[in-house]
């Protein structure tokens, strides 16, 4: 199983505001995420969708979208 207690990495790039109105914003990114799966470092790219509203304490995630891009071995990974 993969999942956040395997998670060894994470990396977040092409992040972007796609609407604002009032106190709430969509956000739209590419996820990597590497997971230790038996030894292997595997690697997954997502295409995430993420509202987000703003609170006294900040900016906290309401709800989320995912799909799942690719997946490889890192054979490399450091």
């Amino acid at each position: 199983m993969v999942g956040f207690a395997t998670t060894v990495g994470a990396e977040a790039g092409a992040v972007h505001e796609i609407r604002r109105s009032g106190d709430s914003a969509t956000v739209v990114a590419q996820v990597r995420a590497y997971d230790n799966v038996d030894g292997r470092i595997i690697a997954t790219l997502w295409d995430v969708q993420w509202t987000v509203v703003m609170t006294p304490g900040g900016w906290r995630l309401e709800s989320a979208t995912t799909a799942q891009l690719d997946r490889w071995e890192a054979v490399y990974y450091r």
